[in-house]
């Protein structure tokens, strides 16, 4: 089990106390032995919760997203800059409570620990979405997978693809170089994060009022990210894509130029989330 620093520093001092214990008992006095006990209970309370104890520590006191992750806040996206201060904070805090609320994995050369720069980029999208609501974690969605290229799925055995949602599991999968390489240039690729994660969105909030999707979005759609469909098709590798969560991502990625090309159904996006 992968324990934290506050699960660690908690489990260091039963076992401390334990040990010092033990040595009265066995160099002072019997009767010491009866205070082993509380030690070794809280040894396992502070192993089971750990995940627990360090979600309750690290939401009253999250460190600090890196240097290195605060500026690609900046050169990333035009969202984070124009955030008030107080909205800046709060973004930075989620971002690193959901890449450690998560349970990021990885398959086809992920076996071992995700790169934190992958954990970095899908939280920082993810969280886009819930900005302003006082839940920002998906409960029914908290594994993420990360392939390092295409895969094939139990859903699609078919088809190479760069994202799903896979429900029976609760999970999203991932191709990481399409995530990495989205992220850093999102006028030339299709964000597969923002697209998934919308879904998840809605069966999370089902009760919502969401925008309809009509045709002559999806052709303004084109004109506004320069993506034709099945421009999107080839990048996600898969068809029947579904239309709302493509045009949800414009409304992150290329809000300006929506605002300016269908006002309309930018208003629609911007009720429901609220970004601009």
């Amino acid at each position: 089990m992968n324990m934290s620093l506050p699960s660690r520093i908690a489990l260091s001092f039963f076992l401390f106390l334990g040990a010092y214990f033990l040595y009265c008992t066995w160099k002072i006095d019997e009767n010491y032995a009866i205070y082993i006990i509380p030690c070794v209970i809280g040894v396992v309370v502070t192993f089971i919760l750990s995940p627990q104890i360090d979600w309750w520590m690290y939401v009253r006191n999250t460190p600090e997203l890196s240097e290195e992750f605060r500026k690609r806040l900046y050169t990333n996206s035009t969202i984070y800059e124009a955030l008030p201060a107080y909205k800046k904070a709060l973004y930075r805090k989620r971002i690193y409570l959901f890449m450690i609320g998560n349970d990021f994995s990885g398959m086809g050369g992920f076996e071992e620990e995700i790169p934190e720069d992958i954990k970095f980029c899908v939280s920082a999208q993810a969280t886009l979405l819930t900005l302003n609501l006082d839940k920002f974690l998906f409960p029914k969605y908290e594994k993420v997978i990360v392939y390092q290229h295409r895969f094939p799925s139990p859903q699609y055995s078919e088809h190479f693809h760069a994202s799903e949602i896979y429900e029976e599991d609760g999970c999203l999968l991932f191709d990481a170089e399409l995530i990495l390489r989205s992220t850093i240039e999102p006028v030339r690729l299709f964000n597969p994060v923002l697209y998934e994660y919308y879904k998840v969105y809605k069966q999370t909030y089902p009760l919502k009022h969401y925008p309809i999707v009509y045709e002559a979005d999806i052709e303004k759609g084109i004109e506004i990210s320069g993506f034709k469909l099945s421009d999107i098709e080839a990048t996600i590798g898969l068809p029947y894509l579904e239309h709302d969560a493509i045009l949800a991502t414009y409304y992150f990625v290329f809000g300006e130029r929506f605002k300016k090309i269908n006002p309309t159904l930018f208003n629609a996006f911007d009720h429901l989330f609220g970004i601009y």
